[in-house]
């Protein structure tokens, strides 16, 4: 997620290694899941809603001016990288992690026999 002044912009893509073709390394496949391009909050975490901040996530709309929804699945990291990019000025660091558990991992599309920490880094998580 970048933020440029009040506007958003969101890029979430998966990313996997492809079929090795006569032994060489295979090529890295990247895939757009969702783009989100000149998204807006509809409050101002700043201000007086300063106490909703890290529920809230930019709204995207589509050239025609509907709402182009963040997929299910991705809306917990959308909602936690909202609240790092409106952490203006600070020194601290952010970061999301991944998932825990079973149920958690199928939030995100990742199979239910996957749920380690070294099954999730194998490709399956974007």
């Amino acid at each position: 997620m970048l933020r440029k002044g009040r506007t958003y912009e969101l890029l979430i893509t998966q990313h996997r290694s492809g079929t090795p073709i006569d032994g060489k390394r295979p090529a890295l496949e990247a895939k757009v899941l969702f783009r989100g391009v000149h998204g807006r909050l509809e409050q101002d975490l700043s201000g007086k809603d300063k106490a909703e901040a890290g529920t809230e996530m930019p709204r995207f709309y589509s050239l025609a001016g509907e709402v182009v929804a963040i997929p299910k699945r991705f809306q917990e990291v959308a909602r936690a990288i909202t609240a790092a990019v409106r952490c203006t000025g600070c020194s601290h660091c952010h970061f999301v992690r991944a998932p825990k558990g079973a149920e958690a991992a199928a939030a995100v599309g990742v199979p239910a026999n996957k749920t380690s920490e070294q099954d999730l880094s194998e490709g399956d998580v974007a």
